[in-house]
């Protein structure tokens, strides 16, 4: 499973450069690749924009963390259609990061990517996508959706 998420990671960083898939979806926040449609779906967030954002515009990272785990379940509700009979919905929620200065350009070298957390969304929940606002709305999880935290954001 860790080497098919390595693989999916430069794969998503391929299409990230390139743009070049209809898989991919334009959304402010950063680009979501669809890379499996049914069974378990996975949808692969890579959310760098928004965690600059967040860095900038939060008081600290767990105010960051939970408004990217709602980011997440809206970045979910715009594969909903594209999905072909999915029993659960993972939504990868990774970030690049940023390396030391290039002596040579002087610029931030890529430091790879940092796979933050993990949104899990049950059938339960992908049969009842309707009322997903009204929890948003309020700023929580709507039910049956859970997450795993599995990196960190950079630290402040």
């Amino acid at each position: 499973m860790e080497f098919l998420l390595k693989q999916m990671a430069v794969l998503f960083a391929i299409l990230s450069v390139l743009s070049l898939t209809k898989a991919t979806l334009a959304d402010p926040r950063g680009p979501a690749i669809l890379a499996k449609t049914s069974g378990n779906a996975i949808v692969m967030w890579q959310a760098t924009n928004e965690v600059i954002a967040l860095e900038k515009s939060t008081p600290d990272n767990a105010t960051a963390l939970k408004t990217l785990e709602l980011d997440a379940v809206r970045v979910a509700k715009k594969v909903l259609g594209q999905l072909d009979h999915a029993t659960s919905l993972s939504v990868h929620i990774l970030y690049e990061r940023i390396g030391s200065v290039s002596p040579q350009y002087h610029a931030s070298t890529f430091g790879g990517f940092e796979k933050l957390a993990t949104v899990m969304i049950s059938a339960t929940a992908l049969t009842s996508h309707s009322q997903w606002d009204k929890a948003l709305a309020r700023s929580t999880l709507p039910a049956g959706i859970t997450v795993h935290v599995t990196g960190a954001l950079p630290s402040r």
